[in-house]
């Protein structure tokens, strides 16, 4: 998932657990990386199983240069544009040193975003988190003492303490998405 509508959700994640002071968990079964790792950090609590695959907090930006295919099919590619950089990443030529330092600073503004609401939504700061942030991945059981997550457990367990955390007596009420 692209980070705009990662932060989005991530965003309202927040607003609910503050606006209407109620607990929400994340229980990640497989994959919580990237974007999906992006939302979960505005939980209260995360839970992963041991073999889950959790991170990937860093931001990419890839297109594929087909200019040479294109002189190759004797096709030209003809661009007319008002602003120096309205064209930059044009995928049919290669990209000036101007346009890769204005795209990298892109990235790098996106990345500093994506460390500081993570940091935020653990409790954490932009140091402590930056050094995990390297877009490389981990096992719920190794995530555990990263502080990227708060507990090894899968759906049940998330459910569980969240029912203790609410102090429901006996079984929890809960929602899935297939039962709205």
């Amino acid at each position: 998932m692209a980070p705009p509508p990662a932060q989005e959700i991530y965003n309202e994640v927040v607003r609910v657990r503050h606006d209407k002071n109620k607990p929400i968990v994340a229980s990640v079964e497989s994959v919580g990386a990237s974007g999906a790792y992006y939302i979960a950090s505005g939980c209260d609590k995360i839970y992963a199983n041991n073999a889950s695959v959790v991170g990937s907090i860093g931001v990419i930006m890839e297109w594929t240069n087909y200019g040479d295919l294109l002189k190759w099919a004797k096709l030209k590619n003809v661009v007319i544009h008002a602003g120096t950089l309205k064209d930059a990443g044009d995928p049919t030529r290669e990209m000036t040193p101007e346009e890769q330092a204005y795209f990298q600073s892109v990235v790098d503004n996106m990345y500093g975003q994506f460390v500081h609401d993570v940091a935020t939504g653990r409790h954490s700061t932009d140091d402590k988190i930056r050094p995990l942030a390297t877009g490389q991945v981990w096992t719920g059981q190794q995530s555990l003492p990263l502080g990227l997550i708060d507990k090894v457990g899968g759906f049940r367990v998330a459910l569980m303490d969240t029912a203790q955390l609410r102090r429901h007596q006996g079984r929890a009420h809960h929602r899935t998405p297939s039962q709205r």
